[in-house]
């Protein structure tokens, strides 16, 4: 290529462009978009549509396009009921055993604990609504939609909680059917015609249950004016197009977006648990987008967050005596004196389940027992997040 040095050519920086012929010379976008800030720069939120190209402010429809209703966010609050309470703190608590080290686990664990951790069959449609904080704020929040005799989306991604879920509202608001449901499982005709369905009835009291991936985006709900996101999404883009169903042209009433929340109330220091924690996350990010053009997907020091305020712990702290050669030599003499087979339900290893080394007496009260053989057992995965909180012999 004519222009281009040879291989054993050393060519200075400011002679590149001279040197190299047009197509290899990269231009780099700070030097070339009149208003992007530098990347060692920092901007404030109220700076960004000054700083940034217009082509990377965000416009909000609602500032933009005529006849929209207003929209307003409520959050419902409600604490932790007992057995919700023992449940959150069982999972708490495996951050100090078999969890250490796998904070995506316990997260995991927590958001299943603060939606619903009870799904018993021979449960009553009153203790079914009552067994979870965000339950109980769900059936306060239909009541009050039935009192104005509007249309609700319920946004729910169990397809357990789903099927429970359907007969009980049925039953507690004396409805003719079972509330509406889109699916994962619904080819795209049959939930059209479910939309269909539920845009021609009736004015009055009714709910749809939908499933935030199969029918967040694409569908037109305008018959409905009240969305609840019962459980949350990791991205508020996802949950904005949820809410969009209902909010959007055609809509002549005003839009409520409810957000029931479970808190713990031992957690507030550190956040109010994981309801409250992952809200304030997602608030954060959706104000942020709302001004630019951004990803608002969860990162790992979102994770982080979210982990310390949800448990009250370090994300992923790591204990050196876990690592340690002393505790690694004892759980391998344990593993093989008792064999790879759970003390509690008798399942083993063989049966493909994952087996754990645990503390009889916690380790974090009785420190002088860490290395007591006697101070230990095998458990299975499930049996070891499954230990009461009250009992220091538990399983023993």
């Amino acid at each position: 290529i004519d222009g281009l040095p040879k291989k054993t050519e050393i060519v200075r920086e400011e002679q590149m462009p001279d040197k190299l012929p047009p197509f290899m010379v990269r231009r780099m976008k700070e030097d070339h978009i009149d208003g992007l800030p530098k990347k060692t720069e920092i901007v404030r939120e109220e700076q960004m549509p000054d700083k940034l190209p217009p082509f990377m402010v965000r416009r909000m429809k609602e500032d933009h396009i005529d006849g929209l209703p207003k929209k307003t966010e409520i959050v419902r609050e409600e604490q932790m009921p007992d057995k919700q309470l023992e449940s959150y703190l069982r999972v708490t608590e495996s951050v100090n055993a078999g969890y250490r080290g796998k904070s995506m686990i316990v997260i995991n664990h927590l958001k299943a604990a603060s939606l619903c951790p009870h799904l018993a069959p021979d449960l009553s449609d009153d203790d079914f609504l009552n067994c979870s904080a965000r339950l109980i704020a769900l059936r306060k929040i239909l009541d009050e939609i039935k009192e104005r005799n509007e249309k609700v989306l319920i946004f729910l991604s169990s397809r357990k909680l789903q099927e429970k879920l359907l007969p009980v509202l049925q039953r507690r608001y004396h409805l003719d059917r079972q509330p509406l449901l889109i699916n994962g499982t619904m080819s795209s005709i049959v939930r059209q015609n479910k939309v269909d369905e539920f845009q021609q009835m009736s004015k009055g009291f009714f709910i749809m249950v939908i499933s935030p991936k199969a029918g967040g985006t694409g569908l037109t709900l305008t018959e409905a004016n009240n969305v609840i996101h019962l459980d949350r999404w990791w991205n508020p883009a996802v949950e904005d197009q949820c809410s969009d169903r209902v909010y959007r042209i055609g809509q002549k009433k005003d839009v409520n977006i409810y957000l029931p929340l479970a808190v713990h109330p031992q957690l507030k220091r550190f956040g109010g648990g994981f309801d409250k924690t992952l809200h304030n996350l997602l608030t954060k990010k959706r104000e942020l987008s709302c001004k630019v053009i951004m990803p608002t997907a969860f990162t790992s020091e979102d994770h982080k967050k979210l982990f310390k305020g949800a448990t009250g712990s370090h994300y992923d702290k790591q204990d050196d005596f876990y690592k340690s050669q002393q505790w690694l030599d004892l759980r391998y003499q344990i593993l093989n004196k008792q064999g790879h087979r759970c003390n509690k339900c008798g399942i083993g290893k063989a049966d493909g389940a994952k087996m754990q080394v645990d503390h009889i007496k916690p380790r974090s009260k009785y420190p002088e027992l860490e290395l007591d053989a006697d101070n230990l057992q095998v458990l299975c995965e499930q049996c070891n997040m499954g230990k009461s909180n009250k009992y220091e012999d538990d399983y023993r």
